[in-house]
């Protein structure tokens, strides 16, 4: 049995993802909770999750950077959760962070009227 099934959180932890995974995941809702005695912190739920990613400065300005400052812009999009590292009261822990996906890169075109593989080379 894995210990930290048997006491499931209401928010994502950095050690439920391995080190080098990602998980793309699709926003649902942004909520403002309580997540300690007194302190009120936005909390992002995700298509298809129970659970929600509490955010802190850092993920909060890499989704306002993407997609703006107001939250209610932000559902239906999609976001890549990773794990990383970070330093904490001198020692360096686990920690979940986001990025936006990259767009697909378009096929490349070939003008016309630029000399093509196989044609031959005007002398």
């Amino acid at each position: 049995m894995n210990i930290h099934t048997a006491f499931p959180s209401h928010y994502i932890k950095a050690d439920l993802l391995k080190p080098n995974q990602e998980l793309t995941l699709k926003v649902r809702d942004v909520k403002l909770e309580e997540v300690d005695e007194g302190v009120s912190k936005p909390v992002l739920y995700f298509e298809g999750k129970r659970a929600g990613l509490v955010l802190n400065r850092i993920n909060s300005n890499t989704l306002a950077d993407v997609w703006g400052a107001e939250t209610d812009d932000w559902i239906g999009k999609e976001i890549i959760l990773f794990r990383s590292m970070t330093e904490y009261q001198g020692r360096r822990v686990a920690c979940l962070r986001l990025r936006h996906p990259e767009p697909p890169q378009p096929e490349p075109t070939n003008d016309p009227g630029e000399p093509q593989p196989g044609d031959e080379i005007p002398f």
